[in-house]
Formats: C-alpha cells, sequence, structure tokens
C-alpha cells in the first residue's frame, strides 16, 4: 500500500499464495487503478481468493524452482564485498 501511494510501482509482483494479503491487493486496485498487481504463486500455494483481486496471476512451477537453486559448492554469488557459496 504505500509504495503504491508513494508511487514507487506501476507494477508489482507479489509472490505468495497467502489469501490473508487479498484486501491489501484489492486496495491498490481500488484506489490505484493505473497500478497493476501480479500473483505468482509458489507450488502448492495457490489462493485463489488472493489471484481474483490481482491484476495476474500465474504459478511457478516446481521445475522453476529446482532450477533456480544453487548446486552445493559449484555456485557462488558475490554481497557487499563478500563471497558466498551453497
Amino acid at each position: 500500500m504505500r509504495d503504491a501511494h508513494l508511487d514507487l510501482f506501476d507494477t508489482a509482483m507479489l509472490v505468495s499464495g497467502d489469501s490473508d494479503l487479498a484486501p491489501a491487493v484489492a486496495a491498490v486496485q481500488q484506489l490505484y487503478q493505473a497500478k497493476a498487481v501480479v500473483v505468482a504463486s509458489p507450488p502448492g500455494r495457490r489462493s485463489d481468493v488472493l489471484n481474483s483481486v490481482a491484476s495476474a496471476a500465474f504459478s511457478i512451477g516446481r521445475a522453476k524452482i529446482a532450477n533456480a537453486q544453487f548446486v552445493n559448492g559449484q555456485q557462488e554469488f558475490l554481497v557487499g564485498g563478500q563471497h558466498f557459496s551453497k
């Protein structure tokens, strides 16, 4: 809500399947009609209530999640000048 009010986005991507967020999404849609809220549901966490108030919605497939995971000891990344690996 705050980011919509401050005009910090045109389209928000909400990764959740939590129906408790539906009232906030519905309020953004009603109060800031130029804003879009897209819901990406994690595997097994789809909420029809949340999806019904979103501008658009889709499910993230298990294969996409698996392909996005670090392979132990084979990938590294840099955060704030520090190296991390998993």
